[in-house]
């Protein structure tokens, strides 16, 4: 605490700092340089060009975004847990 007034603490920064000497360093660290991206990725490219590049295409059924739901487990209670969770 500050002894001129103890309800705010004390803040220590640095205020001067002398350097007494200086020392010239010949030889760089060694460090891996990594090369430069290419040209191209630099480039503006538009969804589908990305789309098509990636190898992604538009589904055809969307059943393929059907996820399997254990016969087993019971959705009420999955909505319950998940409901309970969130506002925990």
């Amino acid at each position: 605490m500050n002894k001129k007034n103890d309800s705010q603490p004390l803040i220590a920064k640095v205020a001067s700092m002398q350097i007494p000497d200086l020392e010239q360093i010949n030889q760089l660290p060694d460090v891996t340089v990594l090369p430069a991206p290419p040209a191209s990725f630099w480039e503006t490219k538009g969804f589908d060009e990305l789309a098509t590049e990636q190898g992604i295409y538009p589904l055809s059924n969307l059943t393929e975004l059907k996820g399997d739901w254990p016969i087993d487990a019971d959705f009420e209670e999955f909505l319950t847990a998940v409901r309970s969770a969130r506002k925990a």
